[in-house]
């Protein structure tokens, strides 16, 4: 399906895929797993047991028991209508405030928008770091000098709703300012 993970199409076993339950169930727990290809395994597993030495028994006994008893899917679903209810606020507000902009196409909690090359992206992202939204370019996702396009990465997985539109407010007013583009 559409929200299948890559790792569902691999076919060719090239795919390694990574989950963490820390967003679905709380961020304190450090379990996670990994699928990964045969050819990798073997170093993986090595690897993994040379740097933990002591995973937490008790963490994953209880991840163990919370999945098999159901309450897992149940507190999945339950967060999951509450990031989807979250992205359709983005996408609205990101429609109606800076439709101007070209940004994120689909209902999604990591959204982002394409700035106009002459906004100064380290004043205006400290510009609205100052009042209070907290932003971040793409540029680290990047080698240096690698990407040179102006997107300002979203992110609105733990914001409340009436505080992402609060942002999105402050984004668009911060584009007016002259103060955040290049002389």
């Amino acid at each position: 399906t559409k929200n299948d993970p890559l790792f569902a199409q691999d076919i060719k076993e090239q795919v390694i895929y990574l989950k963490s339950f820390s967003k679905i169930m709380f961020p304190g727990l450090r379990i996670g797993l990994a699928v990964l290809p045969p050819p990798i395994l073997n170093t993986f597993q090595k690897f993994r047991m040379t740097i933990d030495i002591d995973s937490s028994m008790i963490s994953q006994a209880a991840l163990y028991l919370y999945i098999k008893s159901g309450m897992f899917e149940h507190n999945k679903s339950k967060v999951s209508s509450i990031y989807h209810k979250r992205a359709q606020v983005l996408h609205q507000l990101l429609q109606n405030h800076l439709a101007n902009y070209e940004s994120s196409s689909e209902i999604v909690m990591h959204g982002h928008i394409l700035l106009p090359r002459q906004v100064n992206m380290k004043l205006f992202i400290r510009y609205l770091y100052e009042q209070g939204v907290y932003l971040d370019s793409v540029e680290s996702n990047y080698l240096s000098n690698f990407h040179k396009e102006r997107v300002l990465k979203l992110n609105v997985s733990n914001v409340e709703n009436h505080r992402v539109e609060e942002g999105i407010r402050k984004i668009a007013d911060a584009l007016k300012k002259r103060g955040n583009y290049f002389p």
